[in-house]
């Protein structure tokens, strides 16, 4: 049995939809997720490991990255048209939507991409990126997301990259923490 404490949104968006394959490839093994927005506490036995938003460094637990995060605007096909550079005149048009837990992403996009001293005119955060995607769906405003994240509603066409800027690589990324002395431990 492996025990995993997950944020919601990223259960929803990326591992759910890779629990099918990874059971298929370790049948032996029962994974068991709760889902939660708190930052839950390792060194009791109720949890093996979870995953969590950061730069990696947690103290006293070990830290293994699941993907680089690189992220790239995302928009509904009705708010914008794909295919433009990004300029203020268009960031100035549209709410940027931002995670409470991760407030310094745009910032980080923005001097990315050559726009260090550009400040949003108009922000909205979101405690849930499902939410936040959702909310971008539905033509309410632009969000930051990575592919591992909004592939499929891109696939889909629910969302477009209206910017043709190369993806931003983030400070932060994904990773899955445990105690380091379970690091040997078989699942």
């Amino acid at each position: 049995m492996l025990r995993l404490s997950v944020l919601q949104s990223f259960a929803s968006l990326w591992l759910l939809p890779r629990l099918a394959a990874f059971k298929q490839a370790r049948p032996d093994l029962d994974v068991e997720i709760e889902t939660s927005a708190e930052l839950i506490d390792l060194t009791g036995d109720r949890y093996d490991a979870a995953i969590r938003f950061g730069t990696g460094r947690w103290p006293g637990l070990a830290a293994d990255r699941l993907f680089r995060n690189q992220v790239f605007p995302v928009a509904a096909p009705s708010l914008l048209r794909a295919g433009r550079p990004i300029a203020p005149t268009a960031l100035d048009r549209a709410v940027l939507f931002d995670i409470v837990q991760a407030p310094d992403l745009w910032s980080q996009y923005l001097r990315g991409v050559g726009l260090p001293g550009y400040r949003p005119r108009r922000r909205r955060s979101f405690d849930n990126a499902q939410v936040m995607y959702e909310a971008v769906a539905n033509g309410l405003g632009i969000a930051l997301g990575a592919d591992e994240l909004v592939g499929g509603q891109l696939a889909a066409g629910r969302l477009i990259k209206p910017f043709r800027n190369d993806p931003v690589p983030l400070r932060q990324s994904y990773y899955l923490v445990y105690r380091k002395e379970r690091r040997e431990r078989p699942a």
